[in-house]
């Protein structure tokens, strides 16, 4: 995931600060943390639909502070895990986790960066029974989504590609500047990579100052 959501990074300049960045659809919060790590973000918000993902994403910080505690009187335990482990917890603090329905209006605000990672395209297939589905529930994401960001604030969407999904003039809609770039990933499952890959598309947009 870390490898990931640098190649999404890519596409942006980061030799400037990001003081606020938010996660939408964080899930259990592992791109939260990886998207922190990489920006070096003084706040940064996760936001999910549902609570039971934004209960397991709080929990990071706790489980972490379990295994140094456990670390300190095991000395099995490689002094590096510990130092990683001590790392994220201070990432884990600067994070709010937030239960928050993109279609919905229901978001931080004053942005820096929005990422979202197969969201839009869940919400267009009704995968999270969102009350708006569709193209009007992905254009409704976009539109709040890009409300929540400041002037010159960038709008990062890893999406599904082909099979007519194109969502580029739903961005440029709301004013919002900037295009889609097609690539090819294979996607993290439970255990390892698969080993097909699948077309995506980041967009890449920003909001005008």
């Amino acid at each position: 995931m870390q490898k990931d959501i640098s190649e999404d990074l890519d596409t942006i300049p980061t030799n400037q600060p990001y003081q606020r960045i938010c996660d939408f659809g964080c899930g259990d919060g592992l791109s939260t943390l990886n998207l922190t790590s990489s920006l070096g973000a003084e706040k940064a918000f996760g936001v999910d639909k549902y609570e039971s993902n934004i209960n397991r994403a709080k929990l990071w910080g706790r489980a972490l502070t379990k295994f140094i505690e456990l670390s300190e009187v095991n000395d099995d335990i490689d002094i590096d895990l510990q130092d990683q482990a001590t790392k994220v917890i201070a990432l884990h603090q600067s994070i709010e986790f937030k239960v928050g329905d993109v279609a919905r209006n229901e978001m931080p605000s004053n942005l820096n960066i929005a990422y979202c990672n197969l969201l839009l395209v869940n919400i267009y297939k009704s995968a999270y029974e969102n009350q708006l589905s569709g193209i009007s529930g992905v254009e409704a994401a976009i539109e709040n989504i890009s409300k929540s960001l400041v002037g010159g604030g960038y709008f990062l969407a890893i999406e599904q590609y082909g099979q007519g999904l194109d969502f580029n003039y739903l961005f440029e809609k709301v004013g919002l500047k900037g295009n889609g770039i097609p690539f090819l990933r294979k996607p993290i499952t439970t255990d390892s990579r698969a080993f097909f890959v699948e077309n995506r598309i980041r967009y890449v947009y920003r909001k005008c100052l």
